[in-house]
């Protein structure tokens, strides 16, 4: 059996929906603040696979929450712990912005060097795993999206501007790999699979659908398939830099990923994001 951590996740919603049986486990059902209970929740559930899906994911207000470090680093580490004194897997879900968007295309073998909050706690809780489990896998994912409406999907927060008739400025300065939620799942259920019949490949891995993309491209992208589905005027979309926005944290100019590794490893065929971005506009 699998236990799965964030429940109310994209990828969790998308897991479920795809049939995958396993615990779901809620923030109400395991609150990752209070670090000193998290052991003995876990203990309550047999199980022999923990998917940790949940994040503290609000890049903003990262910058001077410290809950983004009792979450993504703390909780982790305490899973991590668990996992290794119940010989549990334990398969944990990263993010692209451990890396400093110096010169894009990462692979897993380039240095990490994140520049903002989140990216400091997303590394710490991949550092506190390594040093933890000899086995284990995490899975730096980039730009993830769904056609769940959650929290900081950005998919969603575009289709609001689209709806509401308004121009949309897209950064053509920033880049990186959108993914769909519908293949980081299947990815995820690879991995599973892999276990249950022993062929496991321990490590860490990147999961993104092909292709580097400005984010100005992403939402001109977005909003050309959702106005042709809806019979809609499609929005004026202009480009912006990045500098042009004011924000608190500082945001990496390109994170895309290579994923040859996960592809080898664990046969699974990428397929382009913006076909990928087709399948999740027919779902809305």
């Amino acid at each position: 059996m699998t236990l799965v951590i964030g429940k109310n996740s994209q990828t969790a919603k998308t897991l479920i929906e795809l049939g995958f049986e396993a615990i779901y486990l809620s923030t109400q059902d395991l609150n990752l603040l209070d670090i000193d209970q998290i052991s003995t929740k876990l203990s309550n559930y047999e199980f022999k696979i923990i998917i940790n899906l949940a994040a503290y994911n609000n890049v903003e207000k990262a910058e001077d929450d410290k809950n983004a470090f009792i979450v993504n680093h703390q909780a982790v580490s305490e899973i991590s712990n668990f996992c290794q004194h119940n010989n549990c897997l334990l398969i944990h879900i990263s993010s692209d912005y451990v890396f400093d968007g110096v010169h894009g295309s990462y692979t897993e073998e380039d240095l990490c060097n994140p520049i903002n909050e989140y990216g400091k706690s997303k590394l710490f809780g991949e550092e506190a795993i390594r040093d933890i489990l000899s086995e284990h896998v995490i899975i730096r994912t980039s730009w993830l999206y769904s056609h769940f409406n959650t929290p900081n999907n950005f998919l969603f927060k575009v289709k609001q501007l689209i709806n509401s008739g308004k121009e949309i400025s897209g950064a053509d300065d920033v880049f990186g790999s959108p993914t769909s939620t519908l293949s980081l799942a299947k990815g995820i259920l690879n991995v599973v699979d892999a276990y249950q019949n022993k062929q496991i490949n321990y490590g860490t891995f990147h999961f993104a659908d092909l292709g580097r993309v400005s984010r100005y491209k992403f939402i001109k992208e977005i909003a050309l398939q959702y106005s042709l589905k809806n019979s809609l005027q499609l929005n004026a979309i202009l480009t912006a830099k990045s500098s042009d926005f004011i924000m608190n944290a500082p945001r990496p100019l390109d994170t895309s990923l290579k994923s040859k590794k996960f592809m080898d490893m664990y046969n699974y065929t990428f397929r382009e994001w913006d076909d990928c971005l087709l399948d999740v506009i027919n779902k809305i």
